[in-house]
């Protein structure tokens, strides 16, 4: 199996040898990872905003139907 970089999957240039991945489920997996630990991160940078609005959102009760 021919061996795909992602700097070959953008278009840029070839992979080099060892620098590629041997199979597309290898890339999602780090893209989700990479994703996962993005909005982790996000969550702990906003975690104090959004606890400190919190009261404001409406409750469930609210937002049942009469």
């Amino acid at each position: 199996m021919r061996r795909v970089g992602l700097s070959g999957l953008l278009g840029r240039r070839p992979a080099k040898a060892g620098e590629g991945i041997d199979h597309i489920d290898e890339l999602m997996g780090a893209l989700i990872t990479q994703v996962v630990i993005c909005l982790l991160k996000i969550n702990a940078i906003c975690w104090p905003e959004l606890s400190r609005i919190a009261h404001l959102a409406p409750s469930y009760e609210d937002l049942r139907p009469s």
